[in-house]
């Protein structure tokens, strides 16, 4: 048997078509998934999923039934313990999750929206996509739910990141549909996105993403108090509106760079500066999310404060970019280009 044949499968999954899952999944380990199909798939063959997908959805084509019944089948059927799982996440943008699936298929009905689950134990829940990941980011970031990876180069990868604890050396591959190092087919707007959070990862490195943040802020209006040099209870950066930064709202940001998902206590603290800094509002940017009970915590204050994942900090920079900063914009080159949306080609 050869080395390819003794690795283990690799599923690439999405959690959520904008990753509304990924909180749940990381917090409870789990990957799940609806399609809209109730009832137990325990135990049913290939066939037996497809009749159900053929009965519960009429309102599909037979086309899009096949494609959700042979994606269902993967994970009742196909997928086996101790596979991996890669999961490119869509909130916590340029992170991808790996974990190793640790059971059998399981049908949870408490889950109305994705009752069909396995439980996973997320080795590396959150690893940062760097300039080495790129040639296997065409493989992992399909448009469907889940697929088994047949690309050797990218499991290679993958099992070696494992294996290495986050960590892995570059190969010499190019992506099939590539040219001169750009990624074609998936969506543009994701691969666009896991590339503007690699440089940003890249540049702003701990302390110094304080500056992104602080940059954009400026950008949409806000006044920036100079910086003192360290973080005051938790506060990284206080702004203001007017000429002098008197006028409200008054906010206090807090920037956290780290990889893991930033704890509810955190979130508690930036509300506790805020009364002792006098701030209506408070805003937390955490480049590697959240956990579920800090997104609870700031939900409990949904009219006093914000939390940012990497990909609202991305977003803000696209909508403030020809405001920023002259310096902000040569760290982070970008150019926008119109592209046609997605089914309305005119074929």
């Amino acid at each position: 048997m050869n080395e390819q044949n003794q690795q283990p499968t690799v599923w690439r999954m999405l959690l959520g078509s904008e990753g509304v899952h990924e909180s749940d999944a990381l917090d409870e380990g789990l990957v799940f998934v609806g399609f809209g199909i109730a009832g137990d798939l325990s135990s049913k063959s290939e066939d037996a999923v497809k009749q159900i997908v053929t009965d519960s959805r009429p309102d599909l084509s037979p086309q899009q039934r096949g494609r959700m019944a042979s994606q269902l089948n993967m994970l009742c059927n196909r997928m086996k313990v101790g596979d991996l799982i890669a999961v490119v996440l869509k909130k916590n943008v340029g992170n991808v999750a790996i974990g190793r699936v640790a059971g059998e298929y399981s049908f949870d009905a408490t889950r109305e929206a994705v009752p069909h689950t396995r439980k996973v134990d997320w080795v590396l829940p959150s690893v940062s996509i760097t300039a080495e990941w790129e040639p296997y980011l065409l493989y992992l970031m399909r448009p469907n739910t889940i697929n088994a990876i047949a690309h050797a180069e990218t499991v290679s990868h993958v099992v070696q990141v494992v294996e290495t604890g986050g960590e892995a050396g570059t190969q010499d591959i190019a992506a099939e549909g590539s040219e001169d190092g750009v990624l074609a087919g998936g969506s543009v707007r994701d691969i666009a996105a896991q590339q503007v959070a690699t440089l940003i990862h890249k540049r702003f490195p701990g302390k110094k993403l304080e500056r992104l943040v602080a940059g954009v802020l400026q950008a949409e209006g806000y006044t920036i108090a100079p910086s003192v040099g360290s973080a005051d209870q938790g506060v990284d950066v206080l702004a203001g509106h007017g000429p002098l930064g008197f006028d409200p709202p008054l906010l206090c940001v807090q920037v956290k760079h780290e990889q893991g998902p930033t704890k509810a206590p955190a979130v508690q603290q930036l509300r506790g500066a805020m009364g002792d800094f006098g701030a209506q509002q408070g805003l937390f940017v955490s480049w590697g999310g959240y956990t579920k009970d800090a997104e609870r915590e700031a939900r409990r204050k949904f009219f006093t404060m914000r939390l940012w994942y990497a990909s609202d900090l991305i977003e803000a920079v696209y909508r403030s970019y020809d405001r920023l900063p002259p310096d902000l914009r040569a760290d982070v080159p970008l150019q926008r280009v119109w592209v046609v949306a997605p089914g309305n080609s005119g074929e």
